[in-house]
């Protein structure tokens, strides 16, 4: 493959065509997608990283971001939340978008001294539920460990802003029929015999295929950062 490059810019910086290449892969990728909820949703992060061919310059992957306050228990929680991520395979051997996201996870923390930031992550795919593990010691749902009360406040507290979505008890957005879904005959689909968190994933959400989507908290301070995300953190962007 070609060498990747790959940054994080403003949302507002977009052209029309960058939009219309997210698109276009978003929708090669899930069934359900529809332009104006995407633009919609585009358009409410603050920035968005890109994955390009460092040759042509053209899009082979994205994921929007956004920094935002939660009210939690009458607290306001600063929130780190990734929206729409899609990748395409020949670009999947890239780390760009782990440069990209481990940048601007370890810049939050000195944003908001004396408080406790949350990386949420609202994943329908096993595959992107998979990358927490990359950048975090300690996430949640999974397998290695009970949730603690603070997480399941913070997730809980984000569900509650889709009202008549959200089962508690799973800790699960519950979509109805035509929402955004992995095409079930894609790469995607299901995840590899012996991935223990891609299996944790598919056992915590049996709807992912028909859109449900899993709400996944992590702790965004540096005693919670990996080993990998700190050595990519240091990283400077490539384009």
């Amino acid at each position: 493959m070609a060498l990747v490059g790959y940054e994080t810019r403003p949302v507002a910086d977009c052209s029309e065509e960058d939009r219309r290449a997210c698109f276009g892969i978003l929708s090669r990728l899930f069934l359900g997608v529809e332009w104006d909820e995407f633009v919609r949703d585009f358009d409410a992060k603050d920035a968005v990283m890109l994955l390009r061919d460092a040759e042509t310059g053209a899009i082979g992957g994205f994921s929007t971001l956004v920094r935002l306050e939660l009210e939690v228990e009458g607290t306001a929680v600063p929130i780190v939340f990734s929206g729409d991520t899609a990748v395409l395979p020949e670009f999947r051997t890239s780390l760009g978008l782990g440069h990209e996201l481990s940048r601007y996870l370890a810049e939050t923390p000195a944003l908001y001294p004396e408080r406790t930031p949350y990386y949420v992550l609202i994943s329908k795919g096993w595959r992107t539920y998979r990358l927490l593990r990359f950048f975090f010691r300690t996430f949640f749902p999974c397998a290695a460990a009970t949730e603690p009360p603070a997480e399941q406040r913070v997730r809980n507290a984000f569900g509650a802003r889709c009202p008549g979505q959200y089962d508690a008890a799973a800790g699960v957005l519950r979509n109805g029929p035509g929402a955004p879904r992995l095409r079930p005959d894609g790469v995607d689909a299901a995840p590899p015999a012996g991935d223990e968190d891609g299996m944790f994933f598919a056992a915590a959400n049996p709807g992912y295929l028909r859109g449900d989507e899993l709400v996944c908290v992590a702790r965004v301070a540096p005693d919670n950062f990996t080993a990998g995300l700190q050595r990519l953190a240091r990283t400077p962007a490539l384009l």
